[in-house]
């Protein structure tokens, strides 16, 4: 307890850097994203949360979808969409 402030109660946990994050359990993110693709059809407008879950979800987008429209938040996704779009 302490007046006016806050104290960890264990030790302090540290988040890892994003390219730590796009490499760790890819095979898991992969599977998530080849499932979640077969939930999308062609013409459709979805919305994309950040993530590198997500980011592996969009790079199956190309070799899929003629027309998509993609609502995200994430600049990352966002990118690689501009750069690999019809």
């Amino acid at each position: 307890r302490t007046h006016g402030g806050a104290i960890p109660i264990g030790k302090t946990r540290y988040e890892l850097d994003s390219v730590s994050k796009e490499i760790a359990n890819i095979a898991e993110k992969q599977r998530i994203a080849q499932f979640a693709l077969e939930l999308v059809e062609d013409g459709d407008t979805i919305a994309v949360d950040t993530g590198t879950t997500m980011l592996e979800f969009v790079k199956l987008f190309p070799q899929k979808f003629q027309k998509l429209t993609v609502v995200t938040n994430d600049i990352k996704i966002a990118s690689y969409l501009e750069a690999n779009t019809n």
